[in-house]
């Protein structure tokens, strides 16, 4: 009779800690869509203040007519515009027409785009320290940034995350860590889906 009062209790027990899981994983979607819809809205603001999207855009497309041009405009708007700080980091990190690379370059431009908090310019940085272009290899910094993309709803920094945690690569192999970070990928996944149908 004991144990079959134990083996309740250990049920009831393993349910509530589901139900509990279950709860924080809500909280933690809803808080993603709330964010990803507040940084949706700061967008609408931007463009609605009259900002550099133009330019931005401009330069976008010269990128493959004219590189000379939409590195002066991405420049130019820099201060004001943390995606061209990433566009000017990726086509000097991966090179582009005749631009050569340049990992110190695209190191720079990366480092001040992450400063404003952009998920994409943290996860180049985490690869930089990760393999050390442009900057010493530091797998520890290298982790750190793509942590901060990862939590800033980055879903290449989530998979990435989700891979060194279930190989055990610069990390300690824990699949429990590996599928927490899949399975924001595929939340990060869902909600992009929700909100493009918006």
């Amino acid at each position: 009779m004991e144990n079959s009062n134990q083996a309740k209790q250990a049920r009831q027990e393993i349910y509530i800690d589901r139900e509990a899981r279950a709860i924080k994983r809500e909280k933690e979607t809803e808080s993603m869509k709330a964010q990803l819809e507040k940084r949706a809205e700061t967008w609408r603001e931007t463009i609605q203040k009259g900002s550099k999207i133009e330019e931005y855009e401009k330069a976008k497309e010269l990128q493959h007519s004219d590189i000379e041009e939409a590195i002066r405009i991405y420049e130019s708007i820099a201060d004001n515009n943390e995606a061209s700080l990433v566009a000017l980091g990726e086509i000097y990190l991966f090179g582009y027409s005749y631009i050569e690379q340049n990992y110190t370059k695209a190191f720079e431009y990366f480092k001040r785009s992450a400063e404003y908090g952009n998920a994409v310019a943290q996860r180049y940085l985490g690869f930089m320290y990760d393999t050390g272009k442009g900057t010493p290899i530091n797998k520890a910094l290298g982790l750190l940034y793509y942590t901060f993309a990862s939590k800033n709803y980055d879903m290449d920094a989530s998979m990435i995350l989700g891979y060194k945690h279930l190989q055990g690569i610069d990390v300690q192999k824990n699949c429990y860590n590996a599928a927490a970070h899949y399975r924001q990928v595929a939340e990060i996944s869902a909600k992009q889906r929700e909100i493009r149908h918006w």
